[in-house]
């Protein structure tokens, strides 16, 4: 087996290094990066170049609606989640998006045999927030906005 054992790497035509390599083995490229497939180091999660380009989620989040006040459990580019009255929450993104579509939201309650509460919730997208409410579906009053357990969310974009 060869192996070739190296630090940097550079064209002849070139007056600084392409790639060079730390101790640690982290690689920095001085330039474009050409790739097919990326993979994490444990070589269970992959994505390829098209499918990053072509839209991966750029915002999400898992809320406690119910909480007082209602509080982010988990979130990718949130800043912030303003419950605006019972049943409405906006949801203010980290960044602005270019094109923003795509937008998916809902809403449980824990208990699944509760007719009081809806598992849907209807989201209104801006480039820098979307506002959710969440409508009963069952039970009454139908179609009031009520607070169920958790808000989820996801959007995607064009940036």
């Amino acid at each position: 087996m060869s192996r070739l054992i190296t630090n940097s790497i550079r064209s002849t035509s070139a007056s600084a290094d392409a790639v060079t390599l730390d101790s640690s083995g982290n690689v920095t490229a001085n330039g474009t990066l050409k790739a097919g497939t990326i993979t994490d180091t444990s070589g269970n999660n992959s994505s390829t170049t098209e499918q990053i380009f072509q839209g991966r989620a750029r915002v999400w989040w898992n809320y406690n609606q119910d909480g007082s006040p209602a509080a982010i459990r988990d979130s990718y580019r949130v800043s912030s989640i303003t419950d605006n009255a019972t049943g409405k929450y906006t949801v203010n993104f980290q960044d602005t998006l270019t094109d923003p579509c795509g937008a998916v939201s809902a809403s449980y309650d824990a208990d699944a045999f509760n007719t009081n509460y809806s598992d849907v919730a209807t989201p209104y997208i801006s480039n820098t927030a979307c506002q959710v409410i969440t409508p009963n579906m069952e039970g009454v009053p139908y179609g009031g906005l009520h607070d169920c357990d958790y808000g989820y969310g996801v959007i995607f974009s064009d940036d």
